[in-house]
């Protein structure tokens, strides 16, 4: 799929200027973001349970926005490093977070595998060219092959046909789209769905699977409800709220990670001007990230 929309030109100084930026960007978004919340995600990943409500959606929002910035970080410094060679490769995230819907979210997410399996599995199946069950059917077998494609390990399959149902779940229900829904409240709701999604993908066994949900629906009981020791009897404990986090730095981190997922534009659509301010705000975060590669931390995909 990359090497059908792979276009080769040749190399002047603004496509390499525009690579540059490109890496740069997709370096900073591993190292200073999804490697600085990584350990808040792995706190709760491989810990053994019981979890709070707390640490639970800490821990998920950690892994969703590690995995965004992994994966899309590092499809920005092969696009980069392609344009400073003269080749331009397709883009392959579109601010997935914002989707207000599953399918919307497909259409953003991982590009060029959403667009495999559309054009290589879904389409030869039939699509949603032979009645309701039929599409349901080609949905899920899609996305089962889409789960398995990742890793035969049970995770992978659940998450495959965990996004094969909200699909299906997305499709019965497309007419609803008619209905005036707030824009946020939709995105809210597909975000909160893709981040269940994502428990299913990282969880190591089903009982800590169980565990996280549990805890994210605050079944752990009240007392430990927000993960900080809040009772009718006392508002304390806030510091073990926070290091719930691994500490105020990693919490910094975190909130500017989900503040650019939803606020900022893609990186493909900001066009830098080559002059000082520019040049000064590339190298700052091209030295930053430099300073934070003292730990191997491989990129997510990697193992895929």
């Amino acid at each position: 799929e990359q090497l059908k929309k792979l276009k080769i030109k040749n190399v002047d100084m603004s496509g390499f200027s525009y690579g540059i930026w490109f890496f740069v960007m997709g370096l900073s978004k591993k190292v200073l973001i999804a490697d600085k919340v990584g350990p808040i995600a792995n706190r709760l990943f491989e810990g053994v349970g019981p979890f709070q409500f707390g640490e639970s959606w800490a821990g998920v929002l950690a892994y969703t926005t590690q995995l965004y910035f992994d994966f899309s970080g590092y499809s920005d410094m092969a696009i980069g490093l392609g344009l400073m060679l003269g080749f331009k490769f397709p883009i392959n995230f579109l601010s997935p977070y914002k989707s207000r819907s599953i399918s919307e979210f497909w259409g953003r997410w991982h590009i060029t595998f959403s667009h495999f399996l559309r054009d290589y599995l879904y389409i030869p199946l039939s699509g949603n060219k032979r009645g309701i069950l039929k599409t349901i059917r080609n949905l899920v077998i899609v996305m089962f092959l889409g789960g398995l494609w990742h890793g035969a390990q049970f995770n992978f399959i659940l998450w495959g046909l965990y996004h094969g149902l909200l699909l299906s779940i997305n499709h019965i229900f497309r007419n609803l789209n008619k209905v005036s829904l707030p824009a946020p409240f939709l995105t809210l709701i597909t975000f909160i769905f893709v981040m269940f999604g994502w428990v299913i993908f990282r969880a190591p066994s089903l009982s800590i699977m169980k565990a996280i949900f549990k805890g994210m629906v605050g079944l752990t009981g009240v007392e430990n409800l927000f993960g900080f020791g809040i009772t009718s009897r006392t508002f304390g404990q806030l510091p073990n709220f926070v290091d719930i986090f691994g500490g105020p730095n990693k919490i910094g981190f975190l909130i500017i990670g989900l503040c650019i997922i939803f606020l900022a534009k893609n990186t493909h659509e900001i066009k830098p001007s080559m002059n000082g301010k520019w040049a000064t705000i590339i190298g700052l975060l091209f030295v930053a990230s430099l300073s934070c590669l003292g730990q191997d931390t491989p990129f997510i995909y990697f193992q895929f």
